[in-house]
């Protein structure tokens, strides 16, 4: 039995290989394809066949225990894991590949090759993420050796063609005393752990999306981001240190042992409210690299998102993670009824059964935070959000006079408070000319200072009527073009 760590985080583990059986994750067992099962796609290649041909790999099957891997994070991460320490691997993958200009902000990181296309312009900085493509590879983990067969499925015709991964270790090298599953669950936590630290370097997350296709559903990794420090968030001060504080004693020891013995699932989860702009996205991302922890974001308006989608996304969540549902006043009305679908008549979703999994009934994975996010607090179904659902309720409002000031001093330490109150004067004037009162934001703020970037703080102030001339000109109520 594969342990709860391992399980809870190797999403796409389907089952153990044995002889001719699988066992699956419930200890249900069925029978394994033989080698006299008829191809699909190519029979003679056997890369390209979901059924693989045991005779065409370069080692005798029967003497091998195997792990197979279908979509899901631990799929991906192995194959990382693989294209960076493999022994013989014969074919590599591009995975993931960013490309950023010199003195960018994400740039920059020791690896990457620049290079002057034009030969005079600005260096492009690419940073090629690579996996393994098909075909078998050898890699040594935990001081064993394991092939690993990566194949698809029918020919390649699109980004959503099946992919799997299948683990082999020999059964010769499984020590006295331990089990295959024994063998695998250290493997699996030797990836974890690598992956874990390569998330963790220089305050680096991972985000995640729940994709679907023909195939079926699953938790892609978008790659590893640059996270944002705390400290960048202008919030209210008492807001900010009431939600860490409470992350924080969630996470305690004593807290788990607290709701394990009451039978309380172990989750917790906040609201986020207040206008467009105002840095819900960039808190979330902010306290993901506070507390080391990846992000997830779901969207319950996809249309193939129902009841039992749902359901699974929830019981297949990455660990140690903060799973995000945005905007979710666009899903259900504040007068919908449980029984009533949603909002947008190409969704699928029922009321009930996104409360069931807000509960934590569909929820297998434990020590998670769930933030939700609305820019309509008076649209939401007081069911969605009451007590018991919904643990604490955060606002992030327009921001007033205090924090205008904060944001400048955050990026001019340095000015006078006499300074800081002509912005905040300057800021107001704009407001007050808007119908929209909302259009104020602190992502408008933003805007302004990366207008102004080379400029100094003096200038800024000089330059703030020039700025929302431009960008917000009073006959058009323009809507901001930048959001955090």
């Amino acid at each position: 039995m594969l342990s709860e760590e391992a399980e809870a985080v190797s999403n796409g583990v389907r089952c153990l290989t044995m002889a001719d059986h699988v066992v699956s994750a419930n200890g249900a067992v069925k029978m394994a394809s033989s080698p006299g099962t008829k191809q699909r796609g190519t029979p003679k290649d056997i890369f390209y066949s979901k059924n693989y041909d045991p005779a065409k790999l370069p080692f005798n099957v029967d003497e091998y225990v195997s792990l197979e891997l279908h979509h899901g994070r631990l799929r991906e991460q192995l194959q990382h894991y693989v294209a960076e320490f493999g022994k013989a691997v014969h074919a590599f993958d591009v995975m993931d590949q960013r490309a950023t200009r010199t003195g960018e902000a994400e740039e920059c990181d020791s690896e990457g090759e620049e290079v002057d296309a034009s030969g005079d312009g600005p260096a492009i900085t690419s940073k090629v993420k690579f996996g393994v493509a098909a075909g078998v590879h050898a890699v040594s983990v935990g001081g064993k050796d394991f092939y690993v067969l990566k194949s698809y499925a029918g020919l390649p015709q699109n980004d959503s063609w099946y992919t799997g991964l299948i683990v082999f270790v020999k059964l010769a090298d499984i020590d006295e005393g331990r089990t295959p599953q024994d063998i695998f669950d250290a493997f699996l936590k030797e990836i974890l752990k690598w992956a874990w630290q390569e998330e963790e370097k220089d305050g680096h997350i991972t985000l995640y999306r729940y994709r679907f296709d023909s195939h079926g559903a699953w938790w892609e990794s978008e790659g590893l981001k640059r996270g944002r420090p705390i400290s960048s968030i202008i919030m209210d001060d008492h807001t900010q240190k009431s939600l860490i504080d409470d992350m924080n004693r969630f996470m305690r020891k004593s807290t788990r042992e607290f709701y394990w013995k009451h039978g309380i699932p172990y989750r917790r989860t906040y609201l986020f409210y207040g206008p467009p702009g105002s840095g819900k996205s960039s808190l979330v991302k902010a306290l993901a690299g506070a507390f080391k922890r990846s992000v997830s974001f779901l969207s319950l308006a996809h249309p193939q998102m129902t009841d039992q989608a749902l359901a699974d996304a929830f019981s297949s969540l990455p660990a140690k993670t903060i799973l995000v549902i945005e905007d979710l006043d666009c899903v259900f009305s504040a007068t919908a009824e449980k029984t009533e679908r949603v909002m947008d008549e190409s969704v699928n979703l029922t009321f009930s059964g996104v409360l069931n999994s807000l509960d934590g009934m569909t929820s297998s994975s434990s020590d998670t935070f769930t933030i939700l996010t609305t820019n309509h607090f008076e649209k939401l179904n007081p069911a969605l959000i009451r007590a018991g659902r919904v643990d604490r309720k955060f606002c992030l409002p327009r921001p007033s006079d205090e924090l205008i000031g904060k944001f400048f001093l955050s990026f001019y330490p340095d000015a006078s408070k006499p300074l800081v109150k002509q912005f905040v004067a300057k800021v107001r004037e704009f407001s007050a000319t808007q119908q929209d009162q909302n259009l104020l934001s602190l992502a408008v703020l933003q805007q302004m200072m990366l207008y102004f970037m080379e400029h100094t703080a003096e200038q800024v102030v000089e330059g703030a009527d020039e700025f929302f001339a431009e960008f917000f000109p009073p006959e058009t109520d323009a809507k901001p073009s930048l959001y955090m």
